[in-house]
């Protein structure tokens, strides 16, 4: 008995003495802030979809699937912004964070559809530096983030006057609206474009070289991704690049956004700073 006395305490000690196991990591998630129905969320694993609603969490592996004029907008830990419009299929792939629980790599798979990103400051900076990673893939190609703001097209392409509607092909439009975005070839080589300029990729060829976003696609673009849960402050440069889109257009029906006089779809008195997307981001409340 008095043996038994005696190992308790003992092996009491023993577990107190014990390295404490380390805190798991909590997982990143991703906050619905807009859900315009038909919009449904399919989870990691699961084959029903439930609809979607503003406030939710998303995490690696869930599916967003928009009906026709459904949208969805998310926001992440950091700050960065992504927007799927209508007909539209994305996967949240990959949402790693660091020590601090700030993402550090977010890829994202558009199966079908069109969805925009708009990356916060300090994701460019963590890029910039080798540390971290933003992408969008599609079954054609890889979207990666140099800096800051693009849209990506999988089987759609713009319509003037109207919103991006299927084209029955499998190539991939990447538009890029302020900094720089590689785009990568499934199959083939890579580009990279700045601001005002576009890449096609059709399989298995390389990217098609940079141009410049004619105006009509521009506007059918911003008309359908333009962010409403959201706004890049000070005030809604979406809405100021759509109104600079359509003075040109009234002006010259049909021309192209000049890539060398220095404008950009930020026009309408922003800083530089805000003309390269990397102003602050405000989520608004309905």
């Amino acid at each position: 008995m008095s043996g038994t006395r005696m190992w308790l305490p003992l092996a009491a000690a023993a577990l107190a003495a014990w390295p404490a196991a380390p805190a798991a990591q909590p997982a990143a998630t991703a906050e619905v802030i807009l859900a315009r129905p038909p919009a449904e969320v399919l989870p990691r694993g699961q084959t029903a979809g439930r609809p979607l609603q503003k406030g939710a969490r998303l995490a690696e592996g869930d599916r967003i699937r928009t009906g026709r004029g459904g949208a969805v907008e998310v926001v992440l830990g950091d700050g960065s912004l992504v927007r799927l419009g209508e007909l539209s299929e994305l996967e949240i792939d990959k949402l790693d964070v660091d020590a601090n629980n700030q993402p550090t790599t977010s890829r994202f798979n558009l199966a079908a559809g069109q969805a925009r990103a708009w990356v916060a400051r300090q994701v460019v900076a963590k890029v910039s530096a080798g540390f971290g990673r933003f992408a969008v893939q599609t079954p054609t190609a890889v979207a990666a983030v140099r800096q800051t703001d693009f849209a990506v097209l999988q089987g759609m392409a713009p319509e003037s006057g109207k919103p991006p509607a299927p084209d029955g092909t499998t190539d991939a439009r990447v538009y890029v609206l302020a900094g720089a975005v590689q785009t990568d070839s499934r199959d083939a080589g890579q580009i990279v474009c700045t601001r005002n300029r576009y890449t096609r990729v059709q399989r298995p060829r390389d990217p098609t070289p940079c141009r410049v976003i004619p105006l009509w696609d521009k506007r059918s673009i911003l008309k359908t991704l333009a962010f409403e849960g959201a706004a890049v402050a000070p005030g809604d440069l979406d809405r100021q690049a759509l109104g600079a889109v359509d003075a040109k257009l009234d002006k010259t029906t049909g021309a192209i956004l000049g890539g060398n006089t220095g404008q950009s779809i930020h026009s309408g008195g922003t800083s530089p700073e805000k003309e390269a997307g990397l102003a602050d981001v405000t989520i608004t409340a309905e």
